[in-house]
């Protein structure tokens, strides 16, 4: 009871934490990341927070979010600064959250559990970029269904569900990205086109 009263409580902040970052947003404009970095950069900050609900207390884990925290701060701060642009900060941005993932992925396959968690990670990506899923209703989902899994985290069957939700998650962001690149090859024909007519 204990145990499980201390994942309640760690699922409860987790979702305090999200409300308080949806707030940013409106003082900071970020610039938007598309094509595949922007898909990773869904699925990195889903995976993230799943690791946040999952609740294994690893301080290699704290470090690399603490890390990459601070330097994503300094990086504003260069911005603001106009010493970089908001490109190159997004550039080294994706850089370290790159760093983060095999750093925490390295841990996870040592305690096993890489399975489970980049499970949620993927699926959580898919519900939230490919089927406009609320982001609340997904983490209810996946922090019920993580608690619940938790006693088989280790359960040989993670395996095979990590690469079909991966594979998929492979699938719909290669079609996302190609539909993007279709719209806007015929966007710049268009103007083009309409240019060469004004022209005549």
């Amino acid at each position: 009871q204990i145990e499980e009263s201390l994942y309640l409580g760690n699922f409860v902040i987790v979702l305090l934490t999200l409300i308080a970052t949806d707030q940013i947003p409106r003082h900071y404009d970020r610039p938007r990341m598309d094509g595949y970095g922007g898909v990773f950069y869904n699925f990195i900050q889903i995976y993230g927070t799943a690791e946040c609900i999952f609740g294994k207390r690893e301080y290699i884990k704290m470090f690399g979010a603490l890390g990459i925290l601070q330097l994503s701060a300094f990086l504003m701060t260069l911005v603001r600064k106009n010493i970089i642009t908001p490109g190159r900060s997004w550039v080294v941005y994706l850089g370290l959250l790159v760093f983060g993932y095999v750093l925490v992925c390295y841990w996870d396959i040592r305690t096993g559990t890489f399975f489970l968690v980049n499970t949620a990670g993927c699926t959580g990506t898919i519900l939230r970029v490919f089927l406009g899923f609320n982001k609340y209703v997904i983490w209810i989902l996946i922090g019920s269904a993580m608690h619940l899994a938790r006693p088989s985290m280790k359960h040989p069957l993670w395996m095979p569900a990590f690469f079909v939700s991966a594979a998929i998650l492979a699938y719909a962001a290669n079609k996302k990205v190609n539909r993007s690149s279709n719209t806007t090859v015929g966007s710049k024909e268009e103007e083009t086109s309409n240019g060469n007519c004004k022209q005549d």
